[in-house]
């Protein structure tokens, strides 16, 4: 299994407050994932009311026109390639999801009996 990371470990803290301001928008966090991750996640899918897409954005049909010779054993570690890349991915998004901005609470009066 691979080692856990504190993202924050490589991070300056400005950018620690930027990431922030940034998970404070869900909207701007789906539209940034959606961005990034639509080249995987929709490879093969034809959504309704649109032009067939191009072939090659498909990145197995892509990888078996660039290499038409590719063995079996190529093909499934390309295909592992992705799925590992995804992974990281995911794990990354899930670590930035994690930072948000410290609220500090005024302390509480006690109050006596």
């Amino acid at each position: 299994m691979a080692k856990q990371f504190d993202i924050r470990e490589v991070l300056e803290q400005s950018e620690i407050d930027q990431i922030a301001s940034f998970n404070e928008s869900p909207i701007l966090v789906q539209a940034v994932k959606k961005a990034l991750l639509m080249p995987i996640y929709y490879q093969g899918t034809l959504p309704r009311g649109k032009k067939l897409p191009d072939l090659l954005l498909n990145w197995i049909l892509g990888f078996l026109i660039s290499d038409p010779k590719a063995s079996d054993a190529d093909i499934g570690r390309e295909v592992r390639i992705r799925q590992a890349a995804t992974d990281m991915l995911d794990t990354s998004f899930k670590e930035l999801e994690k930072i948000r901005r410290q609220v500090e609470l005024p302390p509480q009066e006690k109050k006596s009996r």
